[in-house]
């Protein structure tokens, strides 16, 4: 299996993530990043932690080592994912009931582009939920089925609250210019 991935970026930085590459063979499993990054170094300390545990369970250890990677990279969308969240509610609660001002539409468009930023970035990890299961061998793939469908449904979570939070936001958008557009016409009268 031979994957590029863009991880988003950790939860207290913007931008748009890193690049790593993940090569996984029966036994085998390489991954280069483009800067040193946490996710590889929290994967290492698990392994090291459950080594005892693991090792007597998994016959394919590498395959294992392939889901972690990717779980956590997963699991990473939640931290901005709530983020987003408590930012629209702040926006929802400022915009109701008057006119936006200038600093709460510029916030709202900044959350609205980094949800499709963070759509862009969880788009392929919808095919690989798919794909992945496939990629692997039958072994494999049996015997890490609770955690690919573990992984999907993280993928399918995640996917569903940006979907949710793009929804609100464009709401709030519309109802933003909805009510310039009232204050604009009572200007005009």
């Amino acid at each position: 299996v031979f994957l590029v991935v863009q991880a988003p970026p950790s939860p207290d930085k913007r931008g748009k993530g890193e690049h790593f590459t993940l090569f996984c063979k029966t036994g085998l499993v390489i991954t280069f990043e483009e800067k040193p990054t946490k996710l590889i170094d929290s994967i290492w300390e698990r392994l090291q932690s459950e080594k005892v545990n693991a090792a007597g369970r998994f016959t394919h250890m590498a395959e294992l080592v392939l889901y972690m990677v990717l779980d956590l990279t997963v699991d990473g969308f939640f931290p901005h994912l709530d983020r987003k969240d408590e930012a629209l509610d702040e926006l929802e609660q400022g915009i109701s009931g008057h006119v936006p001002s200038l600093e709460e539409l510029n916030r709202l468009h900044q959350v609205k582009r980094d949800l499709i930023t963070l759509r862009r970035l969880l788009s392929p990890f919808k095919e690989l939920r798919q794909d992945l299961p496939k990629m692997l061998s039958d072994n494999a793939a049996k015997e890490l089925r609770p955690y690919l469908n573990d992984l999907g449904d993280h993928v399918i979570q995640a996917g569903e609250l940006l979907d949710t939070y793009y929804e609100v936001a464009k709401s709030l958008d519309e109802i933003s210019q909805s009510a310039l557009s009232n204050r604009m016409n009572d200007i005009i009268k």
